[in-house]
């Protein structure tokens, strides 16, 4: 979800007591993403890029952290990845330009992160 979600149903204590049951992550566009797992919070700062049109980037988010936690990866690396991924599909117009590859989000994220 993203942060104004979460902000109209949860406070902050009580995410991270509820995800000592349930992962929560959210979205929290140019300030990055935060993830609330087994009562620990991860944060990754937003990859910097010019913004042209923002509509799918959560999706991409979405998918990219995902596809990064069934690879096997730790949240703050499958953070940097989805960060890096939404990063590049907001700069392109339109729901499916701007869609990275994997590889395209993954050298995103270790040029931006110094690795991930």
């Amino acid at each position: 979800m993203n942060i104004r979600e979460a902000r109209f149903v949860f406070e902050e204590d009580e995410m991270k007591r509820i995800s000592k049951d349930v992962e929560i992550v959210l979205k929290m566009g140019e300030k990055g993403a935060r993830a609330y797992i087994m009562g620990e919070l991860y944060e990754q700062r937003a990859v910097e890029a010019r913004a042209v049109d923002t509509t799918g980037a959560g999706d991409v988010f979405d998918a990219a952290y995902t596809i990064a936690i069934l690879k096997g990866m730790d949240v703050d690396s499958a953070l940097k990845i989805a960060n890096a991924a939404a990063s590049i599909k907001i700069t392109k117009k339109g729901t499916q330009s701007g869609l990275p590859s994997w590889e395209e989000a993954l050298n995103t994220a270790i040029k931006f992160y110094g690795g991930v």
